[in-house]
């Protein structure tokens, strides 16, 4: 591999960790505003977009995967306040 390659690999590494970054943010940021404040943003389907996206780049790049992603949450608490029995 030359030189130009590792440094095209890296640089292509650095980007996608960076976007995992904001992917996991930015979900986490929507989760809080739907599910807790009740006060979301975006729509299901942008939420699901983003999700989406989350859950490729960590399927392409398993290193980025961690416990504490979006994609490897079962649920967050429900908002104070909501009925579990409806």
């Amino acid at each position: 591999m030359t030189n130009s390659s590792k440094k095209d690999t890296n640089k292509d590494a650095n980007l996608q960790e960076k976007r995992h970054q904001e992917l996991v943010k930015s979900i986490l940021y929507h989760d809080q505003l739907y599910y807790m404040d009740s006060q979301p943003e975006i729509t299901d389907y942008e939420y699901d977009q983003l999700f989406k996206e989350l859950k490729e780049l960590e399927a392409k790049n398993p290193s980025l995967a961690s416990s504490d992603s979006p994609t490897q949450r079962v649920s967050d608490a429900p908002a104070e306040g909501f009925d579990r029995n409806s």
